[in-house]
């Protein structure tokens, strides 16, 4: 059976799920290098220590889709690159520390010393957002569901058209909704994660 007898949206679930299964396969065999090798899975490593955020889970503010995916793995490149704000990030390990594991050595070339490229970077950084913001703007929040909307209404029209000219134009369209969308991937739970 071909993709055009199966109609638009059987021929679109098919692709949503052969992506699904891809990016799993990534996510899966490229973090298995960052699986800890302790006797219960529920816990986070950052850096040479273990922690339970299971309780944090839902008051996350990125949400905890991302959490419960990488619960059971080394996640110290995470932690240190996506908290820009470290200090209050490092005042809540405090809380859900279960112990140290130095006894099982980290598998990662980088570092993340307090007068390293990062650290600084990472300051500089804070201190330009601290005076712009964080949050996508209510502006940046409307050209998202924009762009979602007409990638939607291209989509229906190359199919309906046939169109190689629209399709290229869906294309680009499709590719800056994803480029918007990935603000949305960092934020919490919220209904733009899966529209974009």
């Amino acid at each position: 059976m071909r993709m055009q007898d199966l109609g638009f949206f059987s021929a679109f679930n098919i692709y949503a799920h052969a992506t699904c299964y891809v990016l799993h396969y990534i996510f899966v065999h490229v973090l298995i290098g960052n699986f800890i090798l302790i006797s219960s899975q529920d816990l986070w490593r950052i850096g040479q220590d273990l922690y339970d955020f299971g309780d944090f889970l839902s008051t996350h503010p990125g949400g905890s889709d991302w959490l419960e995916l990488s619960r059971g793995t080394d996640i110290t490149e995470a932690f240190n690159t996506s908290h820009v704000f470290i200090g209050r990030a490092r005042t809540l390990l405090a809380k859900y520390h279960v112990r140290s594991c130095p006894e099982i050595p980290r598998r990662s070339p980088y570092t993340f010393k307090e007068d390293g490229f990062y650290s600084k970077l990472r300051t500089r950084a804070a201190k330009v957002l601290k005076s712009v913001g964080t949050g996508p703007t209510l502006k940046l929040r409307f050209m998202a569901d924009v762009l979602v909307v007409l990638m939607h209404l291209m989509l229906v029209l190359t199919a309906y058209t046939g169109s190689y000219l629209m399709a290229v134009a869906t294309g680009i369209v499709t590719g800056m909704n994803l480029g918007m969308g990935h603000n949305f991937q960092h934020q919490k739970n919220n209904f733009r994660r899966w529209l974009t």
